[in-house]
């Protein structure tokens, strides 16, 4: 073969190779963006002392999510906890007591590929596994939509403004309040954020477009947010804030707090939903006068 040839034929390899690594970019950038599922529990709700119903909830796409439901004896509300990207549901165990105490029935689950539920996570995936556990609340357990309270921490932010905004499509009646903690405007500018350096508009797959679906839901919302948040900066909060299309909607800003704002806030915060979810009720009975 003449050295041209060779030349050619090394340079074409090179170009074929970069192609395909390009390629996987998207995989991977998603990887490090979206899903740190793990498949340990840490601790399980009798570690605390709590009473909770072991659930395994079918999805429409064949898949089962892990879930665990503890009641409360008169509860102010049920709250679908949605957590976020990383470790599985066994990981907020502390946060659910501290929601039980503070008098809500709490139902929280794995997304699939998280904990012990199957399959394996993407963007549509957890949005049918969250639409999965709220039909199993009204349907099955017969909880009023109206005392139903979204709670999504980081990633389950999407999962409940996606969750609100397919109810309300669908002419169902919707949750009576949303919580949004740690929340993200999209995946877009979370990439542009920690990878400066790469064109994530057009490699990302999983759009998770908050800032889009926020100005969609005029369910009662309520945004906690870290001032020093370095995952998702509190001026992602504050924007989804202004960007809400709701009627009834607020902000609490913690100054010291980092993303895991649940944990750091502490008392705060729980008094915070506490009073905020005490105003929705109010809103919704006032809205059903005659």
């Amino acid at each position: 073969m003449s050295r041209v040839r060779v030349r050619w034929a090394v340079w074409g390899a090179a170009v074929t190779a970069g192609v395909a690594a390009v390629a996987l970019v998207p995989s991977w950038l998603e990887r490090r963006l979206t899903f740190f599922p793990t498949r340990e529990m840490s601790m399980t709700p009798e570690n605390l002392g709590l009473s909770a119903e072991t659930l395994r909830i079918p999805t429409a796409d064949g898949e089962r999510i892990a879930a665990w439901l503890v009641p409360a004896a008169r509860p102010l509300g049920t709250l679908l906890y949605l957590h976020g990207n990383g470790g599985s549901m066994s990981d907020r165990l502390t946060e659910v007591a501290a929601l039980r105490l503070a008098g809500f029935s709490v139902m929280i689950f794995d997304y699939r590929g998280y904990g012990q539920s199957t399959g394996t996570p993407s963007e549509t995936g957890i949005y049918r596994d969250t639409r999965a556990a709220w039909d199993f609340l009204v349907n099955q357990r017969s909880v009023p939509p109206d005392r139903i309270v979204l709670l999504g921490e980081s990633l389950g932010s999407a999962a409940a403004l996606d969750l609100s905004v397919a109810i309300r499509r669908d002419g169902k009646a919707p949750p009576g309040a949303a919580v949004l903690v740690g929340a993200f405007t999209s995946a877009a500018e979370m990439g542009r954020l920690h990878f400066p350096w790469l064109p994530v508009r057009w490699m990302l797959r999983e759009r998770l477009d908050n800032l889009a679906a926020v100005r969609e839901t005029d369910v009662p919302l309520l945004i906690i947010h870290g001032g020093r948040d370095a995952v998702a900066p509190a001026a992602m909060g504050r924007r989804l804030y202004e960007a809400s299309a709701s009627p009834l909607k607020d902000l609490l800003e913690l100054p010291e707090a980092g993303h895991a704002t649940m944990m750091i806030g502490g008392r705060p915060v729980i008094e915070k939903i506490v009073s905020f979810v005490r105003r929705a009720w109010a809103a919704h009975a006032e809205s059903s006068l005659p």
